[in-house]
């Protein structure tokens, strides 16, 4: 991939007008396509979709009620009571200048308005009548009830107000519509308001109401902006003219709407547009290049175009929240054109920048794209937009920085340190006072992020100026009109079935209104009628004059009308509206009654038809009323509830997002780093920033809202970001020793600066969401910047350095786990065998002897089985010579390890071991080896013989380690003379014992397990008539030891093949860069065969020079095959030798990497095509014993004149010999 970036590099640059201008017309028409991007500005987008959800959202487009402005004209005093209709009718004046933005005005009945109302009721009287009606009519068809009505009439009549209501008496003496226009009275004013002068007024008659309905939505501040400025205008002349007496206000949406649009702007404006001033004067100070903060920005235009002109192709329309979201988490791709310059300001060669920064930023790219991506899972359109997206526009920002940045910015040669640079140098994580802050937010996060809560009222986001909250305040103390508000909508697909469930959810209100379950409400459902509802109440109309005798009715009526001086057919229409055949009405007529609002109710798009009503509820019934009408046909259009509905179900979706994002990002991180313990490690920072973060948000009571968590998906993507590039650099320092942490801290650094400026500046906002927005994610930077700095590399040194700093081997995590379980296992057996040991074996009814043989025999097995624990150990035992103990006699093996004590239980004789201190005194087995009789070598052997030889009588074997002591090195150490003293003294044989594998499988001072072969050899048993009966201990200790050296050499040969040391050089390289890891494998697998095959000809203890051009395999090799050689290397690669500089190996074994090819030496060993006139010089000055050359890397008949000859002469190698 790096060699691919290297070669567009070149390609670019020779072509580079070409190129530049292929891309600006690339981009031109991507810019081209991004403009017939349809977009969509509908915020119920953000809703998590699913079968429910999307009515619900259809729902909310259809809704025309959130929309209104109530105008408030309240009179100060009394006395002012009276101006308050003559306001009003100025107020009406002056805004119909406004029509083009006015839908409808409310509020207020003419005269026309009446007559039309009340002679749409009359003509369809029976529709306007429940079965509760009916009682109040039967109650007016009394004689004397009809008696009273009539001389009521005749009194309106003759009163100055019976000109307006000669029409309504003569119509309908008894007043039978008068029962029907008070459900539609109910319908437009509730109880805590009343008509007066033809305006909708409080009780007191102190406030007049109107009620505008806009034509542009609430949310349309383009267009609303002029007229609310013009309401304003209007608000302002009218409180000034009647200053103290009258005063207008306004509430309503559009008011809100403006004002949040108007506080961004200047949010922005005031803190972005400042902070992003003092970013570019930081980046050209730094960088001390103008033009840094334009080609900075130019990828991220780049990733911009092209994600847009994609989404154009998979998409039909795009939400414009997702993009404006995505254009605010772009940001992020500034950081990897800050990367690339801060790496190239320090390493000016094209090759070395490729090489250190490609695969981090793609990784973080594909890191960061994927964690966008899972944004598809969430169940929301925008945020689905938002997640493809972005995910685009990251890639195509990280490639594009890849290949122009390198172009257009050109470092300088000579730099000099800055602030920043001086800052980045700064150990942060050998400061004792950060690590241990650290440590106290983690634990902290720990214990807190659970409580972090979660914000679902979205309604706390918005900017409310305190003009609309005393206006919201003064409605509210209105009466039930400044109730919280709970919409309900049923919906179908047919005009019948709708009217129907209409009807039916007006007759369950109207039962929660009797149990005072809810304080009013408005709808249509008693008033607007199904069919199959009209002929209903028509057929009880009908059955009722049947049962109750019409024509009584009138002659009654009559009578009155005539004792009271009437025309006899003065009330001829009551005989008609009773006798009148009433048919079912269709929805158009009810339509045509403008008093009825039915298409502020009533909503058709594209054949999706919802049919609303508003309650007026109690916040401490919200609940129950809500879940008593919550069903599938019916959808609550409640604020708070519908924020709890959908916003939880979003935050659930976006936890659900968190757990996606990080097993992507894991993937994709195993896949850059190609081990699952980097993976991990480097998760590491990614999951402590997001406890930091919580347990910060927690400690200053801050909560989390829809905002502030899609900003979480930034501060992970920098979190990752941080973390990639930290792990390349410590993983760089590891591999090469070379430490560059500094530049990869200034990069880092610097995008925390380009964040912190451009998102951490809006924490001085007033708008509630920007402030929200920018203090998540100022926590969340600076926390995965602080983590970044100070506890990751403390982290990355525990889990991959601390162990080669000390001279051991770097581990597998599946090694550290199955020498856990190993050690738990013996540790745990341990424990059980002292318990069985102290407490059932003395209670067992058996023989003492017997029940210790038997004890013995067990602990024999259970220390066999702990070999076997682990399944990456092979065991072998082999017995060349047959021997079966059947004759006891001193077991010496050689001790190199911990494990050469638990081997014995593979022997499969009774023995007695003599242990250490350490052992004998041990917690976990202690108890065991007592009681089991194991010998204290700490006592000394002249105290214990007598005991010691009553186990031999007995038929047991002693093992005696010989050399007292395991070896650190894996080389036989020198015998003491215990053991062949007893043997001398008591004629005892000695069975050798050839231990081989343990010092690899688990060396001395390490408690890890390797994988590996541990083979144990019985030797041939030496009796005490051969080697004791002449000479005294000494010479015989001298004389077994030489054999016993001897033979485990030529063991060693015949098990350590080409391969046997294998997982050793693998291990060596573990965790360091993958291409030195796959160059290690290729240099091994190789040259094995040359390592295998040089070894016997090059003696133990010798000083050799090696020149060579590797990784330095060759020298790990040579020392350990065997141990007491001592190498001094010459790699011409420095970057090579830098990398072998770094193995454990070289703390206990003896290898020195030198940049001066000319050093002294018994050996020179040439593996590399090396100079020949520098091979001549060396010999020339220094004269060596032998000179080895391999693979003809050397013409080596070049050196017969300095008196070598050749000695061995191979196909892979030539041994030429000092003469």
């Amino acid at each position: 991939m790096t060699n691919s970036f290297v070669e567009i590099y070149a390609k670019v640059k020779k072509a580079k007008i070409l190129f530049f201008s292929l891309i600006s017309l690339f981009l031109a028409g991507c810019f081209y396509v991004a403009t017939k991007i349809n977009f969509e500005e509908d915020i119920t987008r953000i809703i998590p979709k699913g079968e429910k959800n999307d009515i619900t959202a259809k729902v909310l487009q259809q809704l025309n009620f959130s929309d209104k402005i109530t105008v408030m004209i309240e009179a100060k005093n009394e006395s002012s009571k009276e101006k308050l209709s003559s306001v009003a009718n100025d107020f009406l004046d002056t805004v119909t200048y406004y029509d083009e933005y006015i839908k409808d005005i409310q509020g207020s009945v003419d005269n026309e308005q009446i007559d039309e109302t009340f002679e749409f009721v009359y003509n369809n009287l029976p529709l306007f009548l429940e079965d509760v009606d009916y009682s109040k009519i039967k109650n007016k068809l009394r004689p004397d009830s009809i008696r009273n009505t009539m001389q009521q009439n005749y009194n309106t009549l003759i009163s100055p107000t019976g000109i307006v209501a000669k029409k309504f008496i003569l119509n309908d003496p008894l007043g039978l519509s008068f029962i029907g226009l008070e459900k539609l009275r109910k319908i437009g004013i509730s109880k805590d308001f009343k008509l007066n002068d033809g305006f909708v007024s409080t009780l007191d008659g102190k406030t007049l109401l109107l009620f505008i309905t806009p034509v542009y939505p609430g949310t349309d501040t383009e267009h609303n902006e002029a007229f609310v400025n013009e309401l304003y205008a209007i608000q302002d002349l009218i409180n000034s003219e009647h200053d103290g007496e009258i005063k207008l206000t306004y509430f309503g949406s559009p008011f809100i709407a403006l004002a949040n649009a108007r506080q961004i702007k200047s949010d922005i404006q005031s803190t972005v547009l400042i902070s992003l001033g003092i970013l570019m004067l930081i980046l050209i100070l730094f960088y001390r290049k103008l033009y840094i903060p334009v080609i900075l920005f130019i990828p991220a235009l780049c990733g911009g175009l092209v994600s847009l002109a994609v989404m154009y192709f998979l998409k039909d329309s795009i939400s414009a929240i997702s993009i404006s979201i995505g254009g605010v988490l772009l940001g992020i791709t500034i950081d990897y054109s800050l990367h690339i310059i801060t790496h190239y300001r320090e390493q000016t060669d094209i090759n070395t920048l490729y090489k250190h920064i490609t695969k981090p930023i793609l990784t973080s790219s594909i890191t960061t794209s994927v964690a966008f991506l899972c944004l598809i899972f969430v169940n929301s359109e925008v945020l689905r937009d938002l997640g493809i997206f972005a995910s685009i526009s990251v890639i195509i920002s990280a490639v594009a920085s890849l290949i122009i940045i390198p172009q257009l910015y050109k470092p300088k040669t000579e730099r000099t340190n800055n602030i920043i640079d001086r800052f980045a140098n700064y150990k942060f994580h050998r400061n004792k006072v950060l690590i241990a802050l650290c440590l106290a937010a983690i634990i902290i996060g720990v214990f807190t992020f659970s409580k972090v809560t979660f914000n679902n009222n979205i309604a706390d986001l918005n900017f409310v100026p305190q003009p609309m909250k005393e206006s919201e305040k003064q409605l509210e103390n209105l009466g039930s009109i400044g109730a919280k508000s709970i919409y309900l909508s049923v919906y179908d697909t047919e005009i019948e079935g709708i009217l129907d469930k209409n009807n039916d959810l007006a007759s369950q209100l109207k039962k929660l209104k009797d149990e005072d379950l809810i304080e009013d409400y408005t709808s249509l459902g008693n008033v607007v009628l199904s069919k199959k509802t009209q002929r209903e109440r028509i057929q009880k109309w009908n059955s009722f004059w049947s049962e109750n005798s019409e024509d009584s009715v009138i002659n009654r009526v009559n009578r009155s009308a005539t004792d009271l001086g009437f025309n006899s057919d003065a009330f001829k229409s009551l005989e008609t509206l009773l006798e009148k055949d009433f048919k079912p009405i269709s929805l158009k007529e009810y339509d045509s009654l403008e008093t009825l609002f039915i298409d502020e109710f009533l909503t058709n798009k594209a054949g999706f038809l919802t049919f609303s009503s508003i309650l007026k509820i109690d916040k401490d019934n919200r609940e129950k009323v809500i879940e008593e009408l919550e069903s599938e046909d019916v959808v609550l259009i409640d604020r708070k509830h519908l924020n709890e509905q959908f916003l939880g179900q979003l935050k659930n979706d976006f936890g659900n997002l968190m757990n996606y994002s990080f097993i992507a990002v894991f993937i994709i991180l195993l896949i850059f780093f190609r081990r699952l313990e980097l993976a991990l490690v480097s998760m590491v920072p990614i999951v402590l920033t997001g406890l930091v973060t919580a347990g910060a948000m927690y400690l200053l009571d801050l909560e989390l809202n829809i905002f502030s968590t899609i900003v979480t998906t930034l501060i992970l993507g920098l979190g990752i970001d941080f973390s990639i590039f930290m792990t390349s650099g410590l993983q760089q320092k590891y591999t090469t020793g070379v430490n560059q942490l500094r530049t990869y801290r200034t990069s880092i650094l610097l995008a925390v600066i380009t964040t912190v400026l451009a998102l951490g500046a809006l924490i001085f906002a007033e708008h509630p969401a920007l402030k929200s927005i920018s203090l998540v994610s100022l926590i969340g930077i600076l926390s995965a910047m602080i983590i970044t700095f100070v506890f990751y590399p403390v982290v990355f040194s525990i889990c991959i350095e601390k162990r080669p700093s000390k001279g051991k081997s770097p581990i597998t995590l599946r090694l550290f786990i199955t020498a856990i379980l190993s050690f738990f296992y013996y540790g745990f057996g341990g424990v059980m065998y002292s318990i069985l040991g102290m407490i059932i074996v003395p209670i067992l009814p058996m023989k003492k002897e017997r029940k210790m043989r038997v004890y013995r025999k067990v602990i024999a097995k259970f220390l066999m089985s702990v070999m076997y624990s682990n399944y990456g150990i092979k065991n072998r035992v082999k017995n060349p010579h047959n021997e079966k103990f059947e004759k006891p006699a001193i077991i010496i093996p050689n001790h190199t390890s911990f494990l050469d004590t638990l081997s014995m239980g593979l022997l499969g004789t009774e023995f007695i071991f003599l242990v250490n201190d350490w052992v004998y005194k041990s917690p976990i087995f202690g108890k065991a080896v007592q009681m089991a009789g194991y010998y204290p070598v700490s006592k000394g052997l002249e105290g214990g013989e007598e005991k010691l030889m009553e186990f031999v009588e007995k038929g047991y074997s002693l093992i005696i380690f010989p050399e007292g002591t395991r070896s650190m090195s894996g080389d036989i150490g020198r015998f003491h003379k215990g053991a062949f003293h007893l043997a001398k003294k008591y004629n005892i044989d000695i069975v050798p014992l050839y231990v081989h594998g343990n010092h690899n499988l688990l060396p001395k001072g390490d408690f890890i397990i390797y994988d590996g072969i541990h083979t144990m050899e019985i030797g041939k048993r030496i009796k005490f008539n051969e080697k004791t009966e002449h000479g005294d201990v000494r010479s015989i200790t001298r004389s077994i030891s030489s054999d016993f050296k001897n033979k485990y050499q030529e063991i060693r040969y015949s098990l350590e093949d080409e391969n046997y040391f294998k997982q050793k050089i693998e291990l060596n390289f573990l965790y360091k860069a993958p291409d030195v890891v796959k160059l290690a494998r290729k240099e091994f697998k190789n040259n094995k065969h040359l390592y295998y095959a040089l070894n016997p000809h090059i003696p133990n203890k010798m000083n050799i020079l090696r020149i060579g051009d590797d990784l330095g395999i060759w020298d790990l090799m040579l020392v350990l095959q065997q141990t007491k050689r001592k190498v001094v290397s010459y790699i011409e690669n420095e970057e090579y030798r830098n990398v072998a500089a770094q193995s454990y190996l070289l703390k206990s074994k003896s290898i020195e990497y030198t940049n001066d090819y000319s050093q002294k030496a018994d050996i020179v060993l040439i593996t590399a095509n090396f100079a020949e006139e520098k091979i001549m010089k060396i010999v020339a000055e220094h004269s060596y014993k032998e000179i080895v050359v391999v693979n003809n890397m050397f013409n080596y008949k070049l050196l017969v004149k300095f008196n070598y000859d050749i000695k061995i002469e191979d196909t892979n190698f030539v041994i030429l010999k000092k003469s």
